[in-house]
Order: structure tokens, then C-alpha cells, then sequence
């Protein structure tokens, strides 16, 4: 619940003007995606 709170304000304080992500590659580029953010949640999980 945490990652995604701060996932939130983090996209809360992007300007929309300046940053766009752009996905490409199909569905290994969701996987990556996929990927990165599970990695990044299981090391929050075992920080805190």
C-alpha cells in the first residue's frame, strides 16, 4: 500500500506538459514495465 501512495504523489507532482511515457515494443514492453515495478516493490518490502 505504501509503493502505491507514493507512486501517486510522485505522479501527482509530474508536470504533464514536460514528461509523457511512451510504451512501445507490445507486450514485452508491458513486461518490462510489469517487471521493473514488481522488482521495485519487493525492495520496498524488504526496506521497510
Amino acid at each position: 500500500m505504501i509503493f502505491l501512495w507514493i507512486v501517486y504523489w510522485i505522479a501527482l507532482k509530474m508536470d504533464p506538459n514536460i514528461i509523457a511515457v511512451t510504451l512501445t515494443g507490445g507486450i514485452s514492453g508491458w513486461m518490462t514495465i510489469g517487471l521493473t515495478i514488481g522488482i521495485v516493490n519487493w525492495v520496498m518490502k524488504h526496506i521497510l
